[in-house]
C-alpha cells in the first residue's frame, strides 16, 4: 500500500493530489467521492492532513482514480488555509479480511510533501560581486 505523488513540493497555487494504492485492499469500480473519508464496500479509507504532528483543518477529496480498481485518487482542498511549510498526508484504511468471520485489518500510510515552500537553485555554488 503506498501514497505517490509526481511531486513532493508544491506552489502555492498548487492543490497537492496523490494517488493511493491499496494493493488490493479495497477495490472498487467506481466510488461517489468523499470529503475526507469515503466507504468502499466494507471498507473505510480516512485522509488526514498534519503539520508539526498537528492535525490541520485541511480537507481532501477521495476519488476512485477511474483506471485501476484498487488505486484512488486523493486531492487536498481548501488550500487557502494552508501556510508554507513541511506536511504530512496520512491514509488509513480499514477493511475486512477473511471469508469465515472476517476480522477488521487496519493499515496506515504517511506521505510527507511541501507546499508552497520556495527553493533556489543557483547555477553555481558561489557567486562573486
Amino acid at each position: 500500500m503506498s501514497a505517490t505523488t509526481k511531486n513532493s513540493e508544491f506552489r502555492a497555487a498548487e492543490s497537492p493530489s496523490f494517488i493511493l494504492d491499496t494493493a488490493n485492499l479495497v477495490n472498487a469500480k467506481s466510488i461517489k467521492a468523499g470529503i475526507n473519508e469515503v466507504k468502499v464496500d466494507k471498507s473505510i479509507i480516512t485522509t488526514q492532513v498534519f503539520k508539526n504532528d498537528e492535525l490541520q483543518g485541511i480537507q481532501t477529496e477521495i476519488s476512485s482514480n477511474g483506471i485501476d480498481t484498487d488505486k484512488f485518487n486523493v486531492k487536498l482542498l481548501n488550500t487557502n488555509v494552508f501556510s508554507p511549510g513541511k506536511y504530512k498526508l496520512s491514509v488509513s484504511i480499514r477493511a475486512p479480511k477473511g471469508f469465515i468471520s472476517p476480522k477488521i485489518v487496519e493499515q496506515k500510510i504517511t506521505q510527507d510533501f511541501k507546499w508552497g515552500v520556495l527553493a533556489i537553485n543557483p547555477d553555481k555554488a558561489v557567486y562573486n560581486p
